[in-house]
């Protein structure tokens, strides 16, 4: 008997069922075509084998639309959000080519676009004005785990203040080190929502790293502009079950209230790790003390305000 599938059977098993009228929006997902140019970190690079071991797996083919509702068949996934992965020269080809896809689409997945732009050029404003021609478009992420440094400048704060007043979202993976600088920028930009990914993307599983992490997030969760999107624990977690990740999704909600908590399931990343039912049924069982409709806050409605789709 193959023991991963045993292992894994039983892990669903002791999963609670999703309730009935359950509806997913899933805040956090990539597609790709490797046609395409760009994606560096799936081709040549793979500068992301630290965090996530081997991915072979999943440099090999592209993923697209029916390739994320394939894998959600069992999870009544009703809307998305991409965000940027493409990683190419001009980061507004990725946005044209997403609404195309979200046009032909029956469903109009991914019903949100992120993307990406590099907050300290000058020319900043002159690409967003370029990714708002897409109807789909919501805001910027802006990845910090390779190089942090650009974020401490007075050009980033200045490209922050352009999200805000264009009423865009800002998208950030600021870990507990980093949170007191996005903390001051929270505070200076109360109207920008900033939306912390992966739960600051959490590094290590020690105790020691998990209560500087905890310290961290609550003070950042103070304040009411930043939403947590609590996805992509099995990055660093690989061999995740539901008490591993427990501590991280309960201080999360604990911090920033069911109103400001989204789940996510950062496919196909997270597919080397798990299928998508079991995360989004991890997700559903670690919430089951919960109401439905703060329930339905965390699943649906939470992202749908946020990214006004």
């Amino acid at each position: 008997m193959n023991t991963h599938v045993s292992a894994r059977a039983t892990f669903q098993n002791a999963l609670s069922e999703l309730p009935e009228g359950f509806e997913f929006v899933d805040a956090h997902h990539h597609f790709w075509d490797l046609t395409r140019t760009g994606y560096s970190w799936l081709k040549e690079n793979r500068d992301m084998e630290k965090y996530f071991g081997n991915y072979d797996q999943i440099c090999s083919e592209n993923f697209l639309i029916e390739d994320l509702k394939s894998q959600a068949k069992s999870v009544d996934l009703i809307k998305s959000i991409h965000i940027e992965t493409q990683d190419d020269v001009d980061p507004v080809g990725e946005t044209e080519w997403l609404q195309k896809m979200s046009d032909a689409d029956t469903d109009g997945f991914p019903n949100g676009i992120i993307g990406a732009a590099d907050l300290c050029d000058p020319n900043f404003d002159m690409t967003l004005e370029r990714h708002c021609a897409f109807k789909n478009f919501r805001g910027i992420r802006a990845l910090i785990f390779r190089d942090p440094s650009f974020s401490y400048t007075d050009e980033f704060f200045e490209g922050l203040s352009r999200l805000s007043a264009r009423g865009l979202v800002f998208e950030t993976d600021a870990d507990w080190q980093h949170m007191p600088m996005y903390d001051a920028y929270a505070k200076a930009l109360p109207d920008l929502t900033f939306a912390l990914n992966h739960c600051g993307f959490p590094k290590y599983r020690t105790s020691a790293y998990f209560k500087v992490w905890k310290a961290a997030i609550t003070n950042f969760a103070k304040n009411p502009n930043i939403v947590c999107k609590i996805s992509g624990l099995g990055m660093t977690d690989h061999n995740w079950t539901i008490d591993s990740i427990r501590p991280w999704v309960e201080t999360c909600i604990e911090a920033f209230g069911p109103e400001r908590c989204i789940f996510a399931t950062n496919w196909p990343v997270d597919s080397l790790f798990s299928s998508y039912e079991e995360v989004v049924r991890t997700y559903s069982h670690l919430t089951l003390n919960y109401s439905p409709s703060e329930r339905a806050q965390m699943f649906r409605t939470n992202a749908e305000r946020v990214y006004s789709i």
